[in-house]
């Protein structure tokens, strides 16, 4: 059973873990990477050997965080057609295969193996548990914060505040309530995900300077370990310091 997990939807990973439950014998596919649920589903599988997904996605952050966390007999190659082209698809997905560190035997498992063996009514081969994200160097599931930062920070500078993407951030900061840096993603979602909204007037208006201390702060805790929120009055000075009143608005002065 093959279930849309992608854009334009709630959250609907703990309601698939509950019907695989109910249904052992059945397969669910969660389609698109699971990204509805990506940030927490994975610490949920070993209890639940009948969840796959799927690849028939377009963001790398996402699939880069899915081969990192999910074992690799658990994907499936998706083509996304028609909505996406198939061999765009297949580059990304194996790309970042390849880049987690899956071995030839599991790629070749991801891109076909695996669905063969569905399809013939066969057990699924176990090809190793999920690699983790040593070797990208990175925290994978901050990655994907930061890639929905930027996407709903345009949707919402062209006035598409309704765009699904901004209900992607939030779902992206819902991590698994024993992830080591939990606390880290609760101040994002406090601070960054309702940074756009819309004013009285239904044009759009951002928190002062959150654009371009959202994508900074993102982008330096990928890479660096968990040391708190930054203080409140730290946040202000460099907002001071980086923007300036013209014409009675606010814009960025010259470096």
């Amino acid at each position: 059973m093959l279930i849309h997990a992608g854009l334009g939807i709630e959250p609907l990973g703990r309601d698939a873990l509950r019907l695989a439950e109910r249904f052992p014998r059945a397969t669910l596919i969660l389609a698109h990477a699971a990204i509805t649920d990506l940030a927490w589903i994975a610490d949920e599988l070993d209890d639940h050997p009948n969840i796959l997904f799927d690849t028939a996605w377009w963001l790398p952050a996402d699939l880069l965080a899915l081969f990192a966390l999910v074992p690799p007999g658990r994907i499936l190659f998706g083509s996304d057609t028609p909505y996406g082209h198939p061999e765009l698809n297949a580059i990304i997905t194996l790309r970042c295969a390849r880049a987690v560190g899956l071995a030839e035997e599991q790629v070749r498992a991801v891109m076909g193996g695996q669905l063969e063996r569905l399809l013939a009514g066969q057990p699924l081969a176990d090809v190793g548990p999920a690699p983790g994200s040593v070797q990208l160097e990175r925290d994978v599931l901050l990655a994907r914060v930061s890639g929905y930062l930027d996407i709903a920070w345009g949707m919402g500078m062209a006035g598409r505040l309704d765009d699904p993407s901004r209900a992607s951030l939030v779902t992206a900061l819902n991590v698994a309530p024993q992830h080591p840096r939990r606390e880290t993603f609760r101040h994002r979602r406090r601070t960054r995900a309702g940074a756009l909204r819309p004013a009285r007037d239904g044009r759009h208006r951002t928190r002062g300077c959150d654009r371009g201390h959202a994508r900074r702060d993102a982008g330096a805790l990928i890479s660096r370990p968990a040391t708190g929120a930054p203080p409140r009055a730290a946040r202000a000075r460099r907002c001071r310091a980086s923007y300036r009143p013209a014409s009675g608005d606010l814009r960025r002065s010259a470096p």
